[in-house]
């Protein structure tokens, strides 16, 4: 290969300027690599060597008079077969234009020319450029020049492919949902989508106007940044006739002040997160600007998974409306399968005009709250992708996420390399800017380039100090203290990795972003929360340390009194109760040094197996918005297991820690009757079922279980049921000494198929351990199901009443109404006392049960979390009720996924005063399993 072709457009216009290489030369140079490496790649599909050559011939001769075309005079590009070239075959990959040849060139092509570019031919685009793979009927596949059994992407494909081949200097690409940026990712290039308005789209085979119109732009692809900023005031402006192009200034990197600029910084959307190498790839990127002196933050725009789903649903938005046009258009009756999917399949499906109307609100929405976003940033580093190239068999229905969004939005967005997967396959790094900003942009990617070599580039770049990257990563990748458990954050701010200030704002700031569709926190103490969070990092830096949840964010049921914060326990007669004083566990947390920074939801004194009531409304489901979370600790099930909060402090009298962990994905227990006090809790020590009710930690990870449940445990010597009980060490568990039952139906519920799959996981999890697992179940189970039924109305609603009328309570929600309705007469006492005899039999035949295990295993209800309407009517089957009645201890933790995408849970139940057997084996089954999962939300 010519020692020139690996040299930038920018060196080799100087070059050719200074008369060190002739545009012949490096054009003759130009078209053997085209041949040398085309039979391979596919990428070039026409090319024009006689008419290329001539033109460089004629800059030559221009050059010798003294005379320039302007700064791209005598440098040799390819176009992207979707632009229309005078004299050329301009096909668009369909099969009706396979002879068309354009009188005219194109705008931006003709601007290229006129500034003394010569074109060497034409590169290969899906038909009508509507693929991320490129590939058609007319000239077939592309394959990357990295490896080329993988794509390069789509559709400037064969572009990015004879750019990063060294075949041309410079491409003209377009880009309607990331067709410039996705190709210079998994090619290695450098890449621009220029803001939306600034090219004009005339002469393009997909079309200025309709519902995607602020979607398509055009913009170029090059090896190196500079070259993007030589090319792009070259094909901008309107041409007065694609009438959406703006007249707006250009205005130049290099005057960008880079430690002046504001920058956003996010790895992973919440759609599609990237692989790890591609991760640590942008935060290497966000390294770079911030050593160079802008100012980096750890944020990601709100709206941003938003705005992807509504763009994907924008493109079928007009029923296959348009591609049936450009195809009858270009008397194309043989379409790609790609096209005949646009076409045809939308059509079915397509919207009326009230959608229609209501998807075009949408977008221009979610366009409003992304540029609130910008508003306080200059810019947005994060993924082109959620992976490299993928193999040509992997690459088609993979969706792109991150590059859809900001057609969406409009912005300008470059891209740039960073660095290498393990595989050896490049990987880019996309730089967001404000409209307009192409400057911004830009002026980032080059200094992106800079630190991490860019093109060419075959290793993670390692220059910034690793000191600075894990400040970055600490700093600026919330998203990884959002996921991260208690235990890990407690660390990490004990070791001063990270302030307690920087892990609570980062929970704050995701409750707010999540909560209304939540509605899981009713209450937000964020003034207070930052001030104790500041309180906990000046103790740290005098070497004092509150206890083993020093700074930790946590929220906590509002069903537990909390000094000097509204707590109603769902019921309006406290619907501005502002308690003096902390309940004895939540006290206990703070000691520890946890920080509250918020109260979640509840029913009405925690009454009900679903989270809603007259003073807050209803909670929802962060796996599906459209289904309950349980209760009655579903607003604590719901943020945690949305990254609002490491850990949450919920009780359960019936399930209401166990269902909504089960719902929700993650962890919880329901400990021992008699570990932990309810004083200050909505529904306090005593009654007919005092023993059902127990306090009990809601959390992402079973870690975090174990490390709560000490903090908590212990009189108060207010609550007369507590036993000062020792509390033994899980890790001290022997896993290959336990013995453990195992059911999944209890002969009152048969839980769907997987739900019983999920026994069978946990089951076979803890026989790889070591466990003895027997299938077994207590003999006595339907019999005490039946009894506790009859127990909930045992009282004809005496006790709710007793409670209503002690807050003050006038106005009763319908699930408590209907409770109390249900209730039917009181029990008189000798029916009572033969009920109380009856539950102390079972309690001694399970005892016995017992005596034979360690250990139970079963399902958490029948099945995953309900629709709002059917959660009402359903019973959760005595799978958790029983236990509450034997006062074991209980752990729920997630092991597999519904085919609705809903999580599912296991109970690991216990022998009394046995938690730590319970959490063992629960940490053995989620490190099998894998656990609590993100919601795509």
């Amino acid at each position: 290969m010519h020692e020139l072709l690996s040299r930038s457009a920018t060196e080799i216009a100087r070059a050719i300027r200074e008369r060190e290489v002739s545009s012949e030369e490096i054009t003759r140079a130009a078209l053997e690599r085209i041949n040398e490496v085309n039979p391979k790649l596919n990428a070039v599909v026409v090319l024009a060597p006689d008419r290329a050559l001539d033109e460089a011939r004629a800059r030559d001769a221009e050059t010798a008079r003294g005379e320039s075309k302007g700064p791209l005079h005598g440098v040799p590009i390819t176009l992207k077969d979707s632009h229309d070239t005078e004299g050329i075959v301009t096909t668009g990959g369909t099969t009706g234009r396979a002879g068309k040849t354009p009188e005219a060139d194109s705008p931006p092509v003709a601007r290229l020319r006129a500034a003394g570019a010569v074109v060497l031919g034409k590169t290969n685009t899906p038909e009508f450029t509507m693929s991320f793979i490129t590939e058609n009927l007319v000239y077939g596949k592309t394959n990357n020049p990295y490896d080329v059994t993988r794509t390069p992407g789509g559709s400037s494909g064969g572009a990015a492919a004879i750019v990063a081949a060294c075949g041309a200097f410079l491409e003209l690409g377009s880009d309607l949902g990331g067709s410039v940026r996705v190709p210079a990712h998994y090619c290695g290039i450098a890449g621009l989508k220029t803001s939306a308005g600034r090219v004009p789209r005339t002469g393009h085979a997909f079309p200025w106007g309709g519902p995607l119109d602020r979607f398509g732009t055009v913009g170029p692809l090059a090896r190196r940044v500079e070259d993007l900023k030589l090319a792009l005031p070259i094909i901008s402006g309107p041409d007065w006739i694609d009438p959406f192009v703006e007249p707006v200034p250009i205005r130049s990197p290099d005057e960008v002040n880079i430690a002046g600029l504001r920058v956003a910084f996010f790895t992973d959307n919440t759609l599609e997160t990237p692989t790890s190498e591609i991760q640590e790839i942008v935060t290497s990127a966000a390294t770079a600007v911030a050593s160079a002196g802008a100012t980096v933050e750890g944020n990601r725009p709100g709206a941003i998974a938003r705005a992807a789903e509504i763009a994907y649903r924008s493109f079928g938005s007009d029923g296959g409306y348009l591609s049936r046009k450009l195809l009858s258009e270009s008397g194309t009756s043989q379409p790609s399968r790609f096209l005949i999917d646009r076409a045809d399949g939308p059509a079915e499906n397509g919207s009326s005009v009230e959608e229609y109307a209501a998807l075009m609100h949408e977008v221009d929405a979610v366009r409003s709250e992304l540029l609130g976003f910008m508003k306080d940033y200059d810019a947005v580093i994060c993924p082109v992708a959620g992976q490299s190239a993928p193999t040509h068999e992997d690459a088609e229905g993979l969706r792109y996420t991150y590059t859809a969004a900001h057609n969406l939005s409009g912005l300008p967005g470059a891209v740039v390399r960073g660095g290498t997967s393990p595989n050896g396959m490049p990987v880019g790094v996309q730089i967001v800017a404000q409209p307009w900003r192409e400057d911004v942009a830009l002026g980032l990617a080059a200094v992106i380039e800079e630190a991490t070599g860019g093109w060419g580039n075959h290793q993670l770049s390692r220059r910034s100090p690793r000191t600075l990257l894990q400040k970055i990563k600490k700093e600026l990748h919330m998203d990884s203290l959002l996921s991260a458990s208690a235990t890990e954050i407690a660390e990490m701010i004990r070791s001063r990795q990270v302030s307690s200030v920087e892990v609570v704002t980062a929970n704050l700031e995701r409750v707010k972003a999540v909560n209304p569709d939540l509605n899981a926190v009713v209450q937000l103490c964020e003034e207070r929360a930052l001030s104790e969070a500041a309180a906990c990092d000046t103790e740290l830096a005098r070497g004092e340390n509150r206890g083993s949840l020093h700074g930790v964010p946590f929220t906590l049921k509002d069903s537990h009194d909390t000094e000097g914060i509204i707590s109603t326990g769902g019921t309006t007669g406290r619907s501005e109760f502002i308690p003096d004083v902390d309940s004895p566990p939540t006290a206990r947390l703070r000691a520890a040094g946890g920080v509250l920074i918020g109260k979640t939801n509840t029913p009405e004194l925690t009454v009900g197996g679903v989270t809603d009531n007259l003073i807050y409304g209803q909670t929802n489901n962060p796996y599906d918005l459209l289904r309950t979370p349980g209760g009655s600790s579903g607003g604590a099930a719901a943020i945690v297991a949305a990254g609002g909060s490491p850990l949450d402090l919920g009780s359960d009298t019936g399930g209401s820690i166990r269902g909504p962990a089960n719902y929700c994905g993650i962890a919880g227990l329901k400990p021992t009757s008699g570990r932990v006090p309810r004083t200050g809790h909505i529904v306090p020590p005593g009654g007919l079922r005092d023993a059902f009710t127990t306090i009990g930690p809601l959390t992402r990870r079973v870690e975090d279980l174990s490390l709560t449940f000490p903090l908590i445990t212990g009189s108060d010597m207010r609550d007369p049921y507590i036993v000062d009980m020792p509390i033994l060490d899980p890790t001290d568990v022997i896993l290959s000494e336990m013995r453990v039952a195992t059911y999944d139906d209890n002969g009152t519920l048969t839980p769907t198929p997987e739900v019983m799959a999920g026994v069978k996981t946990a089951s076979e999890a803890l026989r790889d351990s070591g466990a003895t697992v027997s299938d077994d179940r207590p003999p006595v189970m339907v019999q005490m199901s039946e009894l506790l039924d009859e127990t909930r109305t045992s009282d004809g609603g005496a006790y709710s009443r007793v409670l209503l009328e002690l807050h003050g309570t006038t106005r009763v929600g319908p699930i408590l109404q209907r409770r109390i309705a249900g209730s039917g007469g009181a029990l008189d006492a000798d029916e009572m006392a033969h009920v109380q005899d009856e539950m102390d039999r079972f309690r001694t035949e399970m005892l016995t049960f017992m005596d034979g295990y360690d250990a139970i295993i079963c399902p958490v209800s029948g099945f995953p979390a309900p629709l709002h309407e059917d959660a009402q009517a359903t019973t959760v089957g005595g799978y958790t009720l029983v236990y509450n009645m034997t006062g074991w201890p209980v752990v729920v933790v997630r092991v597999g996924t519904s085919p609705e995408g809903l999580p599912i849970g296991v109970q690991v139940v216990a022998r009394p005063w046995r938690e730590d057997v319970a959490l063992a084996l629960a940490s053995s089954i989620e490190a099998s399993t894998g656990g609590w999962e993100a919601p795509s939300f």
